[in-house]
C-alpha cells in the first residue's frame, strides 16, 4: 500500500534457500529490479551519509521494502546476481534496470539484515520516524520491551513510532464463520 509519509513497497518472494529476491515494486506497473550493493560493514555504528540521511526505520519490513527508510529484517535478501546481505552490514539496493524507472520506483533503497529486538547500530535520535507493521507480535514480552527502549534512542526529538498490529477480532471472526473472509 502506498502512503505519501511512507513511500511505496516492493514486493520480493522467497526462493528455495530462504532468501528474499528483490524483483519489483508496488503499487506500480512498471517493473524494476535491484542489485545489491554494500554500504557498511557488520560490527560499527553506520554514519548517516552511508544511508544517503534516509529520514525513516522500517522493522520487520518482511516483503514490503519502503522508500525513504532504512529496511529492516531478520531474514537476508538476495539478488538477481546471487549476492546476499549478511547480518549488520547495510546494503542499497540500487536499480539495475536499463529501462526508465516508472514515478514510484526509486532509484535506491535501503537494507539491514538484523534483528528488531537487539540494539540498532545507529547513532542517537537518528531517525525523524519509525514504522514497524506486523512485528511485535511476533517477539517476546522483554523483546518487546527492548525494542520500545530502542525506538525510543533512535527517534529525534518530536518523532513519529507507528506500530501496526493484526486486528485479533477479524481473525477470531474467520475462525467461528470462513465465510467472513
Amino acid at each position: 500500500q502506498f502512503h505519501p509519509k511512507f513511500g511505496c513497497g516492493v514486493l520480493a518472494k522467497m526462493n528455495l534457500n530462504l532468501a528474499l529476491v528483490v524483483t519489483a515494486l508496488l503499487p506500480c506497473a512498471e517493473s524494476a529490479t535491484y542489485g545489491l550493493n554494500r554500504r557498511t560493514n557488520a560490527g560499527r555504528v553506520i554514519d548517516d551519509s552511508e544511508s544517503d540521511h534516509v529520514p525513516g526505520l522500517h522493522v520487520g519490513s518482511m516483503l514490503a521494502f519502503k522508500a525513504g527508510c532504512i529496511n529492516v529484517d531478520i531474514q537476508g535478501i538476495e539478488d538477481e546476481t546471487g549476492a546476499t546481505t549478511e547480518p549488520g552490514a547495510l546494503f542499497a539496493l540500487e536499480a539495475s534496470s536499463s529501462e526508465p524507472l516508472g514515478p514510484h520506483e526509486p532509484a535506491r533503497l535501503f537494507f539491514l539484515q538484523h534483528d528488531g529486538a537487539k540494539r540498532f547500530p545507529f547513532r542517537d535520535r537518528r531517525f525523524e520516524w519509525i514504522i514497524a507493521e506486523h512485528f511485535i507480535e511476533h517477539v517476546s514480552f522483554a523483546e518487546a520491551q527492548a525494542f520500545l527502549a530502542e525506538a525510543r534512542r533512535l527517534l529525534a526529538p518530536g518523532g513519529t513510532l507507528r506500530i501496526s498490529t493484526p486486528d485479533l477480532a477479524i481473525y477470531a471472526a474467520a475462525y467461528f464463520d470462513p465465510a467472513q473472509v
